[in-house]
């Protein structure tokens, strides 16, 4: 009875020793592809919520400048009154 494994299959043959040594490289190529593509649309999506706050935050410091002048006139007409 012959004592063979997956690890022994095509051990000793050097084109199919190449030919996995090709797929392996090929695998780890399109693995670190594929990581490239999620890096880039996990950067896409974080970028759209951070403009998105920076238009909000800046909306509300004019809403802020507004009610400060306006509290500013409030007070001033109050001192005259």
């Amino acid at each position: 009875m012959a004592n063979l494994s997956d690890t022994d299959c095509g051990r000793n043959d050097p084109d199919l020793k190449q030919e996995m040594e090709k797929q392996f490289v090929d695998l780890l190529t399109g693995e670190l592809e594929l990581q490239e593509a999620v890096a880039e649309e996990h950067a896409r999506h974080m970028n759209i919520p951070f403009g998105e706050a920076k238009w909000v935050a800046s909306q509300y410091q004019r809403e802020a400048e507004k009610c400060i002048a306006a509290t500013e006139t409030c007070e001033g007409a109050r001192e005259k009154a």
